[in-house]
This record gives structure tokens, C-alpha cells and sequence, in this order.
């Protein structure tokens, strides 16, 4: 199962690195280190920004995949429920 948990807006300088710090921040620290765990997948897209200029500014969308074999996975969608933006199948 693939989850959207939101979007962050940061600088085209960075790299995924710091792209991670922001989004810990965004989600919080609980959060950010359930889906840290082996049954889940941090997935970052970069797409151009749609309100600030494109050459300084870029919308980082988060989803995250579960593997839906683990008990913590099934369990995820309960208890970050506020998080969840939209779930892909």
C-alpha cells in the first residue's frame, strides 16, 4: 500500500539529504521514525513548484510504501490516520 503524506516546499539546491531533515520536521519525529522502519519505503518526488519560481523553489511530495506483510503496516493507516493525505493502491 502507498500512502501521500503531504508536500514540502524547499530550494532546487537541495538534495535529498536535506530534503529528509525538512520532511522530519513536516511529520515530526514519532512519525518519521515509524516509517524509517524495514516495512517501510520513503518515497521523495520533486515536481516544479506551481506558485514560486521554478529556478529557486521545488514541491517535494512525500509518500511512503508499506509492505503489507508486517503487523505495523496494517496497523499504520489507524494510527497516523491524520497524516494520510490520500491512499494509492
Amino acid at each position: 500500500m502507498k500512502y501521500a503524506l503531504g508536500y514540502i516546499d524547499c530550494k532546487v539546491s537541495y538534495e535529498k539529504r536535506m530534503q529528509l531533515i525538512w520532511v522530519r520536521q513536516k511529520l515530526g519525529d514519532e512519525l518519521f521514525k515509524e516509517i524509517n522502519q524495514d516495512w517501510c519505503e520513503i518515497e521523495l518526488v520533486e515536481e516544479l513548484h506551481p506558485t514560486l519560481p521554478d529556478d529557486l523553489f521545488k514541491r517535494v511530495n512525500i509518500f511512503v510504501k508499506v509492505d503489507q506483510s508486517y503487523k505495523q503496516a496494517l496497523l499504520f493507516p489507524v494510527k497516523y490516520g491524520e497524516f494520510i493525505e490520500r491512499t494509492i493502491c
